[in-house]
């Protein structure tokens, strides 16, 4: 099967030598998928927030989304994490970045619902209603475990999920594309951070707009001078790590600020703080 890098639309050839080699516009998918399957219970509760009409926006949105926003995808998120063994809070990440809970997303570029699924790629699927929350939280799901699986890696995994497996491949790991790699940057941020325990309501990160034109269209970037400045650093135990201008500490966690926001970290998830000399 080869899917058009252009506008998604997927074909499937008894003739590949045509597209692999003669239309540089089409990618070879190596992927597969089944058909979703979506408990009863599961559906009904879709059905309480399937939106009625799609709303365009861009994401990145700088506003944390309601905690009822959040709880009510959760058991959803939940279930779906089990069944394709993907961890719960990279689920959140990814719908935090690709919609901010809104199920009514939709994007310039025609992927849709919470984790913005294209719909060439959702009907391979057998997703019928893109806009759907427990379709489409199961349709995104199997998609990301399909690419961790196929990449092995999570940055490239999440690349992938933004700008397609063959420009993964094609570049050897993410994509020199500014818009990937604010992408991976910013689901790995919250990824962090809902791991840490903070729920996705009270998650922050310093954004600012690159350009004029994404300020005005809504699309944010992480602000990294801001935090590599920091004179404190906290490694976790995941292997990330975290900075930080001012920390103190009770007897279960460290409290954290940074900027204008202030955060606090288990202890447990902590290896080692470096204080500065």
């Amino acid at each position: 099967m080869f899917k058009s890098k252009t506008n998604g639309r997927a074909v499937i050839t008894n003739a590949p030598a045509k597209y692999r080699f003669q239309a540089g516009d089409y990618e070879e998918v190596d992927l597969h998928f089944s058909l979703i399957d979506v408990p009863d219970d599961l559906r009904e509760l879709a059905k309480t927030f399937r939106p009625s009409t799609p709303r365009v926006q861009r994401r990145g949105l700088i506003d944390a989304p309601k905690p009822d926003d959040v709880s009510r995808v959760m058991p959803i998120v939940s279930h779906y994490a089990k069944h394709y063994g993907v961890d719960e809070d990279l689920i959140l990440a990814v719908i935090r970045v690709e919609s901010n809970f809104e199920p009514a997303a939709k994007s310039p570029k025609g992927a849709c619902g919470l984790m913005q699924l294209i719909p060439s790629t959702a009907a391979m699927m057998g997703v019928r209603d893109i806009f759907d929350p427990a379709e489409n939280v199961e349709g995104g799901t199997q998609y990301l475990a399909r690419l961790l699986h196929r990449f092995g890696n999570l940055e490239h995994a999440l690349a992938a999920y933004n700008a397609g497996p063959g420009r993964v491949r094609e570049y050897h790991g993410v994509p020199p594309f500014p818009e990937t790699q604010k992408y991976v940057r910013l689901v790995k941020g919250y990824y962090q951070q809902y791991k840490q325990g903070r729920k996705p309501w009270r998650a922050q990160q310093t954004l600012v707009a690159s350009t004029e034109a994404e300020r005005a269209s809504g699309a944010f970037d992480v602000d990294a001078g801001a935090s590599e400045s920091a004179p404190i650093v906290i490694k976790l135990r995941s292997g990330l790590t975290e900075r930080a201008d001012r920390i103190t500490e009770t007897d279960s966690a460290y409290i954290v600020k940074l900027g204008n926001s202030m955060h606090s970290i288990k202890k447990d998830l902590v290896e080692e703080v470096f204080l500065p000399e």
